[in-house]
């Protein structure tokens, strides 16, 4: 990754985001998030940078792209506060994926199998990369892991709504639903519909057994 040039003061509402999808729910306020923009407002603005590139627009203009700290600028953007960021000399798009890729997979607050998947589908029918093993070898993943988090991420939205938490859903477990999916569709949704539809609170394992398990179907 290119060293930081200089310390910058930015809008955050022109600040663009990526392409590529950031953490599931990240619109939603869930506690961490409000947290962060009660934090930012407090300090009149994120204490830790984000890291922006300034690249040429279509109309030979200079603009700020987020690289990395996509939760900072969507809580200062909240708090209407200023975005403080340290600007870098211009990335590829590669470059910039394989940021944000380490920078949200080698933390203790890591990306979720699902999360990841979700941005490699993006990185790959954004035409970055030109298959599965070519995404996982640039960035320093493993192949088979990356190949299962894929297929997590292309899920029909029917199979992820049946969870109540996606990012609960685990790499191993996409081939399985997807082909049951296929098999029964009709079946398959109306064993979601009673997933949803328990008394009491089912684990992500649970669904997933209840919907791929014959067994399960009147446990669900």
């Amino acid at each position: 990754m290119n060293l930081p040039t200089h310390f910058c003061r930015l809008d955050p509402t022109r600040v663009r985001l990526p392409a590529w999808p950031g953490r599931w729910g990240e619109g939603a306020h869930t506690r961490e998030f409000e947290a962060l923009i009660r934090s930012v407002g407090h300090t009149g603005g994120n204490i830790q940078p984000v890291y922006v590139a300034l690249l040429p627009t279509q109309d030979d203009e200079l603009e700020h792209f987020l690289i990395l700290g996509r939760r900072r600028l969507l809580a200062c953007r909240e708090a209407g506060q200023p975005l403080f960021a340290l600007t870098t000399s211009a990335m590829s798009p590669q470059e910039q994926f394989a940021a944000a890729v380490h920078e949200n997979c080698m933390t203790t607050n890591r990306l979720a199998d699902f999360e990841l998947g979700r941005m490699c589908v993006s990185a790959i029918d954004l035409g970055l990369f030109r298959s599965v093993a070519d995404l996982a070898r640039s960035n320093g993943l493993p192949i088979a892991y990356v190949g299962g988090a894929v297929l997590l991420g292309r899920l029909a939205d029917e199979i992820v709504d049946i969870f109540p938490d996606p990012r609960r859903l685990h790499v191993d477990w996409a081939m399985p639903l997807a082909d049951m999916y296929r098999f029964d569709r009709d079946e398959f949704l109306e064993r979601g519909e009673r997933c949803k539809a328990s008394p009491r609170p089912l684990t992500a394992r649970q669904i997933f057994e209840a919907l791929v398990h014959p067994a399960f179907r009147e446990k669900a």
